[in-house]
């Protein structure tokens, strides 16, 4: 499945890339938005671009995009990155906290509640915590906390009891399993679906610690940024947006006030556009 970036246009307006700079991709996926980038720097630039998961580095690697260095490694490590090519500063960062079609789609790791696959969830194999680990290890209490802060599931408790109860006489292991276990405890279909996929949300974001990296990220990409240079950010849930709409209001200047959308066109056209929020900063030092 091709990966359909989002908000390009926007991307291209805010980010500016133009012959000769030198622009960050953090999170590579089917590099969509590195794809336009190299476009507009025309062969005379560079793109870093920055990805954890090896299968999506191999993928980058073969698209031959002309002006891409494709790195794999966490995009809150980016000052190390461009350092070993002798980089200290560069004009632009792009971080696309969204998933990727390919991760829900292909990549057999349990992302969506619409497979049975194996409740794995790690964008990389290097780490060892999955979601199976974390569903059959952890206490009823913290296992709330985790759908309650990430997912921000009001039959949090309620589920997790019920997980506790489950592995009780068998392991979850399956994303079949859990999902079975949100339908049992929610009594609607509209909030069965709704919850399942605030639950998946959660377990995904624990998995791979999203929202302290996306902290890092940006705190990352605000330092290596030179005078003059631009962060974009297209966050998809709150929880991501709060920390980038915080963070900007400590540095620079914010280019987009409110945040930007996806059109309505847009959003017919790719329906993952939908929950896309947009933020730009300028670093005026």
């Amino acid at each position: 499945m091709d990966h359909k970036p989002v908000l390009t246009d926007k991307v291209m307006q805010y980010l500016d890339p133009q012959p000769g700079k030198i622009i960050i991709d953090g999170t590579l996926d089917g590099c969509g938005h590195s794809q336009e980038i190299s476009k507009r720097l025309q062969g005379n630039g560079l793109i870093i671009g920055i990805e954890i998961d090896k299968d999506l580095v191999k993928q980058a690697i073969k698209k031959n995009i002309r002006g891409l260095i494709v790195e794999k490694n966490n995009y809150k490590n980016m000052k190390e990155v461009i350092a070993k090519h002798n980089i200290r500063s560069v004009d632009g960062v792009l971080l696309d906290f969204g998933m990727s079609s390919w991760h829900l789609e292909e990549s057999g790791r349990g992302f969506s509640f619409q497979r049975n696959e194996p409740l794995d969830m790690r964008f990389s194999h290097e780490e060892e915590k999955t979601a199976a680990s974390i569903i059959n290890s952890l206490p009823e209490n913290d296992l709330a906390d985790i759908f309650q802060q990430y997912g921000e599931e009001r039959h949090a408790r309620k589920i997790a009891h019920a997980i506790v109860a489950t592995r009780k006489h068998e392991r979850i292991i399956q994303t079949q399993q859990l999902v079975e276990i949100v339908r049992r405890c929610t009594p609607r279909a509209f909030f069965r679906t709704h919850s399942t996929t605030k639950i998946f949300q959660a377990l995904r974001i624990a998995v791979n610690d999203e929202l302290n990296n996306v902290r890092a990220g940006i705190q990352a990409a605000m330092e290596v940024v030179k005078p003059g240079g631009r962060v974009v950010a297209i966050s998809f849930h709150s929880l991501e947006d709060r920390i980038v709409k915080s963070a900007f209001r400590t540095w620079g200047t914010v280019l987009t006030k409110k945040g930007v959308s996806a059109s309505r066109a847009e959003q017919l056209l790719n329906p993952r556009s939908r929950s896309a929020r947009l933020r730009a900063w300028e670093n005026k030092s």
